[in-house]
């Protein structure tokens, strides 16, 4: 168990020494899969790329180094962008319920 926590904590410590990149390669993946569940109409895929995109960029706000004067400023961010992004989210997610109850008859 030890050896796999060890694996786990290496790989995080270099996705944060490599931010940037992991930033960059993990939203090429969710726009894509995301576009791909919008498709299809898998709009479960795309809500969950959505929101796996949302901790990205959270957790790279997160690990991102602020000056003395700025503290706490990063998670002041990440919270009002989380609060905006939810709402958006919720939103979208009723349009498109409201949208396939107006086209599948058997839900009337």
């Amino acid at each position: 168990m030890s050896s796999t926590q060890d694996t786990a904590r290496s790989i995080v410590r270099r996705l944060i020494a490599e931010r940037t990149t992991a930033l960059v390669v993990a939203t090429a993946v969710l726009v894509v899969l995301g576009l791909i569940g919008a498709l299809v109409d898998a709009y479960g895929l795309t809500l969950a790329c959505i929101l796996v995109l949302q901790a990205a960029i959270a957790g790279y706000l997160v690990t991102a180094p602020e000056s003395g004067s700025e503290t706490g400023t990063a998670q002041a961010a990440v919270d009002r962008s989380s609060a905006r992004t939810l709402a958006d989210i919720a939103h979208a997610r009723q349009s498109i319920l409201d949208a396939i109850a107006e086209i599948d008859p058997r839900t009337k």
